[in-house]
């Protein structure tokens, strides 16, 4: 295959995006320096060897980037690589995933701050990304990582983040996901960059090794139903808008405070990992009867949950229940649902709790309400039964009632 260069790329007039996997030998051969791609908009490079000076070079050469994703490449052993990305008023979103030693600089106008278009960043496994921004140095700096113009914030699978003032200027986030951060801290955390957020999620999931299981969103939640009052100008409040929310913490979330605060706008609530909660008080009862707005609910590997909360027939607006991997809980509410709900779903729980949504909820609840969620279930039901091996275990507590459903519905 002949040998194609970026001098030959260059004659592309109208080329406005470029990915690139494994190819660098193309990207960072000596070309002349006058080689530039004035049109390119969207640049994607996966899979190459990097050098430390290589990547900054490269970027030069796309003065009027909107978009730049780096995936799953590494550099020299041993090396650590400083990504120093040209100051632009034009590049809006930058994904970086996978990238071992790759590290952002400290120094004035170092992170992300310059690029003053940026509107969203995602950052996933890389490792040593933030190691240059201790929590000392994140609280004492005036320079700041990220530009005020991010909107979204999505970092995963990174444990070099420690702190949260690194997040400090950015109150005009919509959109926030800090997933297995392992040691990232409150430090430094303003509920100001609450106010204007639609989406958070924030949780860890559990380490083979782990012998305490901690919950950023446990002492967040925490310190913002303590200090919203005293800290929260007038017009805004934390949460007050938000219409997603996905945390590792129950009891963090239900609390009247809290759920009065997101009872307008929330839309969706996700407990994934909570490793703790095994039932619901009264308080949490009464809190989560708050969430007037509420349409989709899902309990996942929450691993001692034994029961949900009985008040969830008082919820008018909810529609969509999964309960994942929640082996503890043997039966749903003995008051039901509303009829409104139209999707239930109950993967990886235990046989018990698959089988009493079918014979008892369906057909006492939905048969004479809503005949055709009861076709589409018993059709789901009966197909998946009969040709997915692995659910062999609990055929014969289904099949009796599915072939009857299957026979009066179908």
């Amino acid at each position: 295959m002949p040998h194609v260069s970026l001098t030959d790329l260059q004659k592309l007039s109208s080329l406005t995006r470029l990915a690139v996997k494994g190819c660098e030998s193309m990207l960072f051969s000596e070309v002349e320096e006058g080689v530039i791609f004035p049109s390119v908009q969207q640049l994607e490079i996966s899979d190459c060897r990097l050098t430390r000076n290589s990547l900054t070079k490269l970027l030069n050469r796309f003065p009027a980037l909107t978009e730049f994703h780096l995936k799953f490449s590494s550099f020299e052993v041993g090396e650590e690589a400083v990504l120093q990305l040209p100051s632009s008023n034009l590049l809006s979103y930058v994904k970086i995933w996978c990238c071992k030693n790759l590290v952002l600089p400290v120094a004035d106008g170092g992170g992300l701050h310059d690029l003053s278009s940026l509107q969203e960043v995602e950052i996933r496994g890389c490792g040593k990304m933030f190691d240059r921004w201790s929590m000392v140095e994140a609280r004492t700096r005036t320079s700041k990582f990220f530009p005020a113009s991010l909107r979204e914030l999505n970092i995963i699978d990174e444990s070099s983040i420690q702190s949260m003032a690194l997040l400090t200027n950015l109150t005009s986030l919509t959109h926030l996901t800090l997933v297995n951060c392992d040691n990232l801290t409150v430090d430094g955390f303003d509920p100001l960059i609450t106010c204007s957020l639609k989406e958070l999620v924030v949780y860890n999931s559990p380490k083979a090794d782990d012998e305490i299981h901690l919950s950023v969103a446990d002492v967040l939640f925490l310190q913002v139903a303590t200090r919203m009052t005293k800290v929260i100008p007038a017009g805004g409040s934390s949460f007050q808008q938000l219409e997603k929310l996905e945390v590792d913490s129950i009891s963090a979330v239900l609390v009247g405070p809290i759920c009065s605060l997101l009872a307008a706008n929330l839309r969706e609530l996700g407990f994934t990992y909570d490793l703790w909660m095994e039932s619901f008080t009264e308080e949490q009862e009464e809190a989560i009867q708050l969430l007037t707005s509420l349409q989709c609910l899902k309990f996942g590997n929450c691993l001692r949950l034994q029961s949900l909360p009985e008040g969830l027939h008082c919820l008018y607006t909810l529609y969509e229940l999964d309960i994942i991997g929640c082996p503890e809980i043997m039966s749903l509410p003995k008051d039901g649902f509303l009829a409104s709900l139209e999707h239930l779903r109950i993967p990886e729980c235990s046989i018990d709790l698959m089988a009493k949504p079918v014979q008892i909820y369906l057909f006492k609840k939905f048969a004479t309400e809503h005949l055709e969620v009861v076709r589409k279930v018993s059709f789901w039901l009966y197909t998946s039964l009969m040709f997915d091996g692995s659910n062999q275990s609990v055929v014969a507590l289904y099949l009796p009632f599915v072939g009857a459903l299957s026979r009066t519905y179908l």
